[in-house]
């Protein structure tokens, strides 16, 4: 009996607590209907001025006084091109060849171009391949030549190059751009992993007890500074390549061509003028060549005669004992014959007795 009565106050407890429960949903949802209503009113009143065609699609949505427009909403949630551009780490290089018919006033302008645009040379090589200068006053070719390693802002750059047309006449350009953003980024991680390593190993320093730690932790210690130390300079000088763009220039003088205006005779005048020229210099430079060598020539010619007479004696020498050799034979050959006629007659004789 008691269990029955159990059951039957625990069945309408749990009746109870059902009740309650769905009282206080019901108040819930009769509160929140006029909100729903409210928000449908306003989705229909959106629906409508949208259909009628009051407002664009990118018209600005209104909450209170705040506004804001969807393409700008849009426009902030996404990186703007020129924010992705600035974060790419780019070298620029150009390779330029030019001509010049005023050599020296080219090289002061595009110095004074350089100097206008924040620029630095950073290399500079000249020659002059004028090997007659001494024999003449007059230059009748082209013998001068520079070499230029020119660094320019990079935002300049572009306009340091065009301003380079009017100084000559520019024959070869080659640009290029290198992208160096992952290099770049690679090198900065690896400068924060090399700095986290450092202060790990300096606190391990600092906790060192015995000194065999602190070898071991100074050696590593040692090793990590030394890479974060070349780490660092590779960033330093990729910031310098990125800052300062490079251009090689060589510069190139010529000379321009003038077609000649002589006449006949005045080509056949000086054609004789310079073959005589030429027969007296080579007369002279042939005199000269002599006396120079004479005394070499000479000992050479006592060395070739003792050598030549000294090879002659030898032949000499050779053809007498030939000579010499061919006669002793014939004598002995001579001398043999006699012997043999008398050997045969006094054969002859004893056969006869």
């Amino acid at each position: 009996m008691k269990q029955k009565k159990l059951k039957k106050a625990f069945l309408s407890f749990f009746l109870c607590s059902l009740l309650l429960l769905a009282g206080c949903s019901g108040s819930q949802i009769s509160k929140s209907q006029p909100a729903m209503k409210s928000k449908a009113t306003e989705q229909a009143a959106d629906e409508e001025n949208y259909g009628s065609g009051n407002q664009n699609a990118d018209e600005i949505v209104t909450e209170g006084d705040n506004t804001m427009s969807i393409d700008s909403a849009a426009d902030a949630q996404q990186p703007s091109k020129e924010s992705v551009k600035s974060e790419e780490k780019l070298v620029y290089t150009c390779d330029m060849t030019m001509e010049t018919l005023e050599f020296s006033q080219t090289i002061k302008a595009i110095k004074e171009q350089i100097a206008k645009y924040d620029g630095i040379i950073e290399q500079e090589n000249e020659s002059d391949n004028n090997y007659q200068w001494y024999y003449t006053t007059e230059k009748s070719n082209a013998t001068l030549s520079s070499f230029l390693v020119i660094r320019i802002p990079s935002e300049k750059y572009e306009q340091f190059l065009d301003s380079l047309t009017g100084n000559g006449k520019i024959t070869s350009k080659n640009m290029r751009v290198e992208n160096i953003t992952k290099h770049y980024s690679e090198v900065e991680t690896s400068i924060k992993s090399l700095k986290t390593q450092e202060k790990r190993l300096l606190d391990m320093m600092e906790q060192a007890k015995t000194v065999e730690d602190m070898i071991t932790v100074e050696s590593r210690l040692s090793e990590v500074q030394n890479e974060l130390e070349q780490y660092k300079n590779t960033l330093s000088a990729l910031d310098t390549d990125i800052t300062y763009s490079t251009i090689n220039l060589s510069i190139n003088e010529v000379v321009k061509y003038e077609e000649s205006q002589e006449t006949f005779q005045q080509r056949l005048h000086n054609t004789l003028g310079e073959s005589k020229q030429f027969f007296f210099n080579f007369l002279e430079n042939g005199l000269f060549t002599l006396i120079l060598f004479g005394p070499v020539l000479l000992v050479l010619a006592i060395v070739l005669f003792i050598i030549i007479a000294v090879i002659g004696r030898i032949r000499r020498n050779k053809r007498q004992k030939k000579a010499l050799k061919r006669f002793q034979k014939e004598i002995y050959q001579n001398d043999q014959i006699p012997r043999s006629e008398e050997s045969q007659e006094g054969g002859n004789v004893t056969k006869n007795e």
